[in-house]
């Protein structure tokens, strides 16, 4: 009785452990995170009472624990004794609720600062069609258009932050720091980067600003949560965007370092 082995190791698991969470609870988590299959199967325990049951935890296809009585709660004990079980041959990832990382915040400042040095660098490659016909008509970079070569240098830009790449009439971001482009721009380049640390916006930010940034987020792929902090009854709420990492990964970094933001590896306990 019980699901098919698919043959993945047992040891492949990684318990995904937030204190807050029940067994159950905790055992569904690592499952989605792990990308391998937890089942629960119950059976009528032959010549038991009416509330006699057995309830076996599977792992891919294989029994790690068991535990035997009500149905109701059954459930719970049975994913309390495979934690303890798995935790000796699995590693373990503590998540804590440790806060955000204050040197790294992103302010408005910085947003519109780094938007503004990315949009620089974003210069039209050699193999770019334009480039290579006005190279073919004797034009060289630096130097202006025309036969008189006076004229302008860099594109035009949209002067009205209204008009944006979403199209008239859109929910851009209502604000005179932080447009929607110069936040796509930050969170593009973050995507597409090799970074793995989080992307932390500063307290600053308003419910709107904060509102699309988790929007845009969405559309790269990006997790994202909040992280509270109350100072003498004046609440600050920091938006925090992540990469969805997978748990080699995670791994891999926490063996070198031990602890990496609000992740901390404990190693099974064997036996």
């Amino acid at each position: 009785l019980g699901p098919s082995v698919t043959g993945i190791r047992v040891e492949n698991f990684v318990l995904m452990l937030k204190p807050s969470e029940n067994p159950v609870c905790i055992l569904n988590t690592s499952a989605q995170f792990c990308k391998m299959a937890v089942d629960f199967y119950f059976e009528k325990v032959l010549r038991g009472g009416d509330k006699d049951f057995l309830c076996t935890v599977f792992v891919e296809g294989q029994p790690v624990a068991d535990a035997r009585g009500p149905k109701k709660t059954l459930k719970h004990v049975a994913a309390d004794s495979a934690l303890k079980c798995l935790s000796k041959m699995c590693h373990t990832v503590v998540i804590t609720d440790s806060g955000v990382d204050k040197g790294s915040l992103l302010s408005r400042k910085e947003i519109k600062h780094k938007s503004v040095a990315e949009q620089k660098s974003n210069k039209l490659e050699e193999n770019n069609v334009g480039n290579k016909m006005l190279r073919m008509m004797g034009w060289k970079e630096g130097e202006g258009l025309g036969q008189s070569e006076n004229s302008i240098v860099e594109p035009i830009k949209i002067q009205n932050e209204c008009i944006n790449k979403e199209g008239l009439g859109s929910n851009a971001i209502n604000s005179d720091n932080i447009t929607r482009e110069e936040a796509d721009e930050i969170i593009k380049n973050y995507a597409s980067s090799d970074a793995i640390e989080d992307l932390t916006f500063s307290s600053e930010l308003s419910f709107d600003e904060r509102k699309e940034i988790r929007m845009m987020g969405k559309r790269y792929g990006l997790s994202e949560r909040t992280s509270m902090e109350n100072n003498y009854g004046r609440k600050r709420i920091f938006l925090v965007l992540s990469k969805k990492v997978g748990p080699g990964v995670i791994i891999e970094q926490l063996e070198r370092e031990g602890r990496w933001g609000r992740y901390q590896l404990v190693r099974p306990e064997g036996g």
